[in-house]
């Protein structure tokens, strides 16, 4: 499930690369959880999130894209998400 919230999260790049600036709507369902934390904590991811993708080579990226070559494009990915250059091309 973690990869699949965490790939859904970098659309935000799309979202950047047509500048989008509506707002980001989130899905909350907190049965369980506290609404308001659980919010709250929406908000700490997204607004992480947007640091990643400040950090994301989209140079690198198209060109990974542009090869059809997934490795490279889930490296450069990583790398912003490390904040550094640990995966082979």
């Amino acid at each position: 499930m973690f990869a699949y919230k965490f790939y859904k999260r970098l659309k935000m790049l799309a979202l950047r690369s047509i500048n989008w600036s509506d707002p980001i709507l989130l899905d909350q369902f907190p049965f369980r959880e506290d609404p308001v934390r659980a919010l709250t904590r929406s908000i700490e991811i997204i607004k992480y999130f947007e640091e990643v993708c400040d950090r994301i080579d989209i140079t690198e990226l198209n060109q990974a894209r542009n090869a059809q070559d997934a490795l490279a494009a889930q490296a450069t990915i990583w790398d912003a998400l490390m904040k550094e250059k640990r995966f082979t091309r």
